[in-house]
């Protein structure tokens, strides 16, 4: 049996509104960094490094580890290297803001899917992707905005 419990990830701009939601169910180890490649990719700003921090399930527990970035990552507003994460926390990796949800279980075990959800800023319509699905040009909620990736 194993200890990993899912975790869901909200992202949010610089200018604090909500952008997208990653939920990582199959992951022991979430990358974090303004590098596409990364499981979580961060591009607000300069202030978030190209391989800037790891969360990762260590005994069912979620821990944040910095990784040498050159901004930091905050917990709560403390500074840390490495810290306990639990729902509701908010992370900063440089000035990107990011909150965290923790499940105690798979809300759908048999079913395994890692999406994201990008959220409309004028309507609040969110979109639920695979990763490696494109969002749509135009929001389908509102069809007055375009969605963008960020």
């Amino acid at each position: 049996m194993s200890n990993l419990r899912p975790i869901e990830l909200a992202t949010y701009n610089i200018d604090g509104i909500p952008m997208e939601i990653h939920m990582f169910r199959e992951h022991y180890e979430i990358k974090v960094g303004s590098l596409r490649s990364m499981d979580l990719p961060l591009r607000v700003d300069k202030s978030v490094s190209r391989i800037h921090a790891s969360i990762a399930c260590e005994d069912g527990k979620w821990y944040v580890l910095d990784l040498g970035s050159a901004c930091g990552t905050k917990v709560n507003g403390k500074r840390v290297y490495k810290e306990r994460l639990r729902y509701g926390d908010e992370i900063y990796f440089g000035n990107a803001k990011v909150t965290v949800r923790i499940f105690d279980k798979p809300t759908v075990p048999w079913y395994e899917v890692n999406y994201v959800a990008y959220i409309c800023r004028d309507c609040g319509t969110s979109l639920h992707l695979d990763h490696d699905e494109k969002p749509p040009r135009r929001c389908p909620g509102c069809d007055l905005k375009e969605v963008t990736e960020q």
